[in-house]
């Protein structure tokens, strides 16, 4: 009895396994290959039409750098020009922003607002507020006219809140 032993596998077996997985990478090497063709087809048809473009881009680009800018005068007079229209139109005025800020650092932090309008034609701010305490109106007024927040500080009306809460609501009309 002879006992042959051999720890190297029959030639033969992973042959099959090995052909079909370099088929399989060649394919895919074959499919890239093509898709880098057709690209590269694509942008060689397109290089014309960019270099057309190009040139146009260069050319546009040389006219506006030959072309002079208005004297300092001119511009001033359309500035000015500007500022007359703005102020026929009553597009004067701070914008709501604007007001918003100088409204937040005169009021104290236990008054709200309930509403406010702003007529910018008018310069003109329309505020209703409400508080616990009704010292608090007092202490606006005084922050509003001693600040010089606003122009102008008049106290519409005052009342007692609805619903039986305590504290009073107060409606303001500031002049810009």
């Amino acid at each position: 009895m002879k006992i042959t032993v051999s720890f190297v596998s029959r030639p033969g077996r992973s042959a099959s396994w090995l052909a079909l997985a370099l088929a399989a990478v060649g394919v895919c090497l074959l499919i890239a290959a093509f898709v880098f063709a057709v690209q590269g087809a694509g942008l060689r048809a397109e290089q014309p039409e960019l270099k057309s473009r190009l040139t146009l881009a260069k050319q546009a680009a040389e006219e506006v750098a030959e072309t002079p800018l208005p004297p300092q005068s001119a511009l001033h007079q359309l500035r000015a020009r500007i500022a007359a229209v703005n102020q026929i139109t009553g597009s004067g005025g701070d914008a709501l922003t604007g007001v918003l800020q100088r409204l937040e650092t005169s009021l104290p932090d236990d008054v709200a607002l309930i509403s406010l309008r702003y007529q910018r034609r008018q310069r003109e701010v329309l505020a209703v507020a409400e508080t616990n305490r009704a010292d608090n109106l007092s202490e606006v007024l005084q922050r509003l006219e001693r600040n010089a927040v606003f122009r102008e500080v008049r106290l519409v009306r005052q009342s007692e809140r609805a619903g039986g809460r305590g504290g009073m609501q107060f409606e303001l009309r500031l002049k810009d």
